[in-house]
C-alpha cells in the first residue's frame, strides 16, 4: 500500500472517530448533559478532538495500520458520571449515539456504491476487499472516489460493530440500561 492510500484510511478514520465522538457529545448536549459541549467536542472540527485524546486519535492508528494493516484508535467525549447516574437511559442513548453515527456513515457509502454502479462510474470488483468494494471502469478522478467509498463503508462498519460489543468502555455495554424503567 503507498502512501496515498495510508494517508486516505488515516483521514477517513480521522473523520468517522470525529463523527462517532460528535455524536455522542451532541446526544449528550441533547439528554440535558453539557459537559462535551462545553469541552468543544460537539464539533467535526478534529482539532478538539485530537487535543483530548491524541494518543488514540494519532499515534495508535498510524502504528496499528502501518504495523497490521487496520486502523484502531480512541477518543472519548467527556460526560458527567451524576448525570450518567442520575439518567441511565439518557446515559445509554448517549452511547449508542456514537455507533449511529458510525452505521449512518456506513449507509451513506453504501448509496454511494450503488449510485456509482447504477451510474457506470463503477462495478462490483470479483474479490471484493476492505478498500475494494468498487471497480472503476474509467480513470482520473473514479478510482479514487471507488475506494474512498470503499473504506468509508469498511471502517465505519468495522467501528459500529466494535463499539456495539458489550464489553466495559465500549459503547455497547450501556445497551442493558435501555431496558430500564421510563423513569430512568
Amino acid at each position: 500500500m503507498d502512501i496515498a492510500d495510508s494517508l486516505l484510511w488515516y483521514i477517513v478514520f480521522l473523520y468517522s472517530t470525529v463523527c462517532h465522538e460528535a455524536a455522542h457529545a451532541w446526544a449528550a448536549l441533547r439528554l440535558g448533559d453539557r459537559t462535551a459541549y462545553e469541552g468543544g467536542q460537539v464539533s467535526l472540527d478534529p482539532l478538539p478532538h485530537i487535543r483530548r485524546e491524541p494518543f488514540g486519535m494519532v499515534v495508535v492508528p498510524l502504528l496499528s495500520f502501518f504495523l497490521g494493516g487496520w486502523m484502531i484508535g480512541w477518543a472519548s467525549a467527556p460526560y458527567d458520571p451524576r448525570w450518567a447516574l442520575q439518567y441511565p437511559r439518557r446515559s445509554a442513548l448517549m452511547a449508542l449515539a456514537g455507533p449511529a453515527a458510525n452505521l449512518c456513515l456506513v449507509i451513506l457509502a453504501a448509496l454511494a456504491l450503488r449510485i456509482g454502479i447504477e451510474w457506470h462510474a463503477w462495478d462490483e470488483p470479483f474479490n471484493p476487499t476492505s478498500q475494494h468494494l468498487a471497480e472503476p471502469l474509467s480513470a482520473g478522478l473514479i478510482p479514487w472516489l471507488a475506494k474512498l467509498v470503499s473504506i468509508v463503508f469498511s471502517l465505519n462498519l468495522l467501528l459500529a460493530v466494535f463499539n456495539l460489543l458489550p464489553l466495559p468502555s465500549l459503547d455497547g455495554s450501556s445497551l442493558p440500561l435501555l431496558f430500564l424503567p421510563a423513569s430512568a
